[in-house]
């Protein structure tokens, strides 16, 4: 596994660095067959939410390549739009040729369509941004998310769609956590993961987690109490995928003031009755 420590700069007034770690697993149970595009998917690889823009030294650092190398597999990406030059900071990020990938996958999906509008509903009953999310390798993956019609200007509204996040510190990701079959859980917390302290909230300690993901199956829902980002509170409930033994999520999101605890449970309600209707309608997805 190579490891490389990056700090997010890029973050509002008051709130303190994110410190982030890229993993990118090496297989040693079979050698690709195509070395030269293994190197080259693994650089896309390299970007994401903390790592939005990096320059060749530190591409080559993160990939353990000559920087020779890295400058020519980033100029042929950059040739075909899948990377774009940032000229003001001389560093490259993802070009928009990706996101012609990105609407043709979302479109064969079919999630964003036969989600969308109890989502929609769920966020406008409650005031709160709603997501549904997968379990991809480790992680929480965003599929689906709606905005409510009355928007708090204090709360930043962003898009994350395709975004991933830890399992341990998110509403969705504890759901899931929760719900894994107990061999998978414990494999989970002993061996899997890397525990990061994103805010003085998150819950890194497996014995606490193990706690956490019995209270959730007993209750039917979990609370990320700003234990992924300080001023935001997530409640969330499991979805039943049909036809698999795989539980996919969904929650409410919202500023921490406007979660307290006098109202997570009717919240946890509104989205477990939601949760049904998901289901009934992933069944035309099947």
């Amino acid at each position: 596994m190579l490891e490389y420590s990056c700090v997010s700069e890029n973050l509002p007034a008051g709130r303190e660095k994110v410190y982030g770690v890229i993993k990118l697993e090496k297989d040693n149970t079979e050698q690709p067959k195509m070395k030269s595009l293994d190197k080259a998917l693994k650089l896309l690889e390299c970007f994401g939410s903390v790592t939005p823009e990096l320059g060749i030294t530190e591409l080559a650092r993160i990939l353990e390549l000559h920087k020779s190398n890295v400058f020519n597999i980033v100029a042929t990406f950059e040739q075909h739009g899948y990377l774009e030059k940032n000229k003001a900071t001389g560093k490259y990020r993802l070009g928009l040729k990706l996101l012609e990938f990105s609407y043709l996958i979302n479109e064969n999906l079919g999630y964003q369509r036969v989600l969308y509008d109890i989502m929609k509903e769920v966020s406008n009953e409650l005031g709160a941004i709603t997501y549904f999310a997968v379990l991809r390798g480790q992680k929480v993956f965003y599929l689906c998310s709606a905005y409510p019609h009355k928007k708090d200007n204090h709360f930043p509204y962003r898009t994350i769609i395709g975004e991933t996040a830890p399992l341990y510190c998110t509403s969705l990701g504890k759901v899931m956590m929760a719900f894994m079959p107990s061999e998978e859980l414990e494999a989970y917390l002993t061996q899997s993961v890397s525990f990061h302290t994103f805010t003085r909230y998150t819950i890194t300690e497996p014995d606490r987690l193990r706690q956490e993901a019995a209270l959730i199956r007993e209750k039917g829902f979990s609370v990320d109490n700003e234990e992924h980002e300080y001023g935001v509170k997530c409640v969330g409930v499991p979805v039943l995928l049909p036809e698999s033994s795989q539980v996919a999520a969904f929650s409410a999101s919202g500023p921490a003031s406007a979660f307290d605890g006098s109202d997570l449970e009717q919240k946890a309600k509104a989205l477990k009755e939601a949760s049904f209707l998901m289901r009934e309608r992933l069944r035309t997805l099947a």
